[in-house]
């Protein structure tokens, strides 16, 4: 739950509560993260870059990465969760060849099972190309970025749900 704000399209005054039965992880960390003396916040803006002298929570997707004791715990409940799940809908990421954790998450946890993907991406047929490494036994579906691949996108998951 979260105010949208500062920088939203929602006003200011309305709350944001996420409910439903779709999980979402953040693998990454965030510039409005921050990790100081073993206390982890989040904030509405990104006030840990300027105001906490740089004590931003954010992992980049480097090879180098390894996952810190902190994000330990979302990135175990993300690979549950895509093991449990047949179909994956990927939007705004685009699996770049350098981030090989995320890229190793991705395929431990699709592996030896029907699974079918769905890339809501303007780039889709080079994400495709990425993901078929990836996953090779992935059925993946390309459909137009946000908001235009939305209608599509339920069209297709009520068609599966038939």
């Amino acid at each position: 739950m979260g105010a949208a704000q500062p920088w939203s399209r929602w006003p200011p005054e309305r709350v944001i509560v996420m409910t439903g039965s779709v999980p979402i992880f953040k693998l990454h960390g965030s510039l409005n993260w921050s990790l100081s003396k073993g206390v982890f916040s989040v904030y509405q803006d990104v006030r840990p870059v300027y105001r906490h002298g740089g004590t931003t929570a954010i992992i980049p997707p480097v090879p180098e990465k390894l996952t810190p004791r902190w994000l330990a715990s979302v990135w175990a409940d993300a690979a549950a969760s895509l093991r449990q799940a047949n179909v994956w809908v990927i939007c705004g990421y685009s699996l770049p060849p350098y981030d090989t954790e995320v890229a190793g998450l991705i395929s431990r946890s699709g592996a030896g099972r029907s699974l079918v993907i769905f890339i809501l991406d303007p780039q889709c047929d080079l994400i495709r190309t990425r993901l078929g490494v990836v996953v090779p036994h992935a059925k993946i579906i390309c459909l137009p970025g946000l908001p235009d691949g939305t209608k599509e996108l339920a069209q297709h998951l009520s068609a599966l749900r038939q």
